[in-house]
């Protein structure tokens, strides 16, 4: 080793390498298939990992486009676009449902769990949307959903 920690990689490289990486795991699935993995992902290395963190940016991207299934090449060329401000994010973040809420789908029977959270570039407006990324252990998917399409569960009354 030349003293590299990459081994000799230069950051191109390394980037590259895991370019290729993602789009091997999260290639030219169905949304289906893309919600299964990331289920399996999330149960196998939590919030932190990285292949988790792709899925999520899958998810959304895919639910955010209306792709019935996710095309990384064509995901990567928009993603970028789909960011916001950093600044408005941070603002944003503090009206969200936080990781670990139990939120039910409106108009469906069907409920989860918030296990992540994407701000992205809205079209109809100037502030960045929340996209969750919902855990429903019972089917074994996770499933992104925009604002417009949860609410939280209500809390039981405690009778205080």
């Amino acid at each position: 080793m030349n003293g590299n920690p990459t081994g000799g990689r230069t950051r191109a490289a390394t980037a590259s390498a895991v370019r290729a990486m993602d789009s091997g795991l999260f290639g030219h699935l169905t949304l289906r298939q893309l919600e299964r993995r990331a289920y399996r992902l999330y149960a196998a290395e939590g919030p932190r990992g990285k292949a988790w963190q792709t899925a999520v940016d899958a998810l959304c991207a895919a639910r955010y486009s209306g792709d019935s299934h996710h095309d990384y090449r064509r995901h990567q060329r928009r993603w970028h676009l789909w960011q916001p401000d950093p600044l408005q994010v941070a603002q944003a973040r503090a009206y969200v449902l936080r990781n670990g809420c139990r939120v039910r789908v409106l108009g469906a029977a069907l409920a989860g769990t918030v296990v992540d959270v994407r701000f992205l570039n809205e079209s109809t407006g100037p502030h960045p949307a929340p996209w969750y990324v919902v855990s429903y252990d019972h089917l074994q998917i996770c499933r992104a959903h925009g604002s417009e399409e949860l609410e939280p569960e209500t809390p039981a009354d405690d009778g205080g």
